[in-house]
């Protein structure tokens, strides 16, 4: 969101505005990175049953889409990065090196 002050400060409506327009990109951008779809939906214990043994806290596109509809980041956007930071994160804790979703977590934190 660049290094001055943040938008949505001061608490004006436009400023608000602004912030969730900028995170709304970044969610765009994150979804078209995440061309296989493994970062959409939160992760399922039939796909990786020990998954909560090595996440801590879990992140998901659909779940920041719908924090961020809720106006839950209008006035922290800081969570916004951390939840988003959270997604590629947890994906590479729990991959090994190499492996196509490690890749791709990698690829959405850039």
């Amino acid at each position: 969101l660049g290094a001055g002050p943040m938008a949505g400060a001061d608490g004006g409506e436009e400023d608000v505005a602004v912030v969730r327009a900028a995170l709304q990109r970044a969610v765009t951008r994150a979804r078209r990175v995440d061309g296989e779809g493994w970062f959409q939906r939160p992760v399922g214990a039939a796909e990786a049953p020990d998954y909560d043994e090595h996440v801590r806290l879990r992140s998901d596109i659909r779940t920041v889409t719908r924090r961020l509809a809720a106006g839950k980041y209008d006035r922290l956007p800081q969570a916004f990065l951390r939840d988003l930071l959270l997604i590629s994160g947890n994906a590479l804790v729990y991959n090994p090196a190499g492996h196509p979703v490690a890749s791709a977590a990698a690829n959405l934190a850039a």
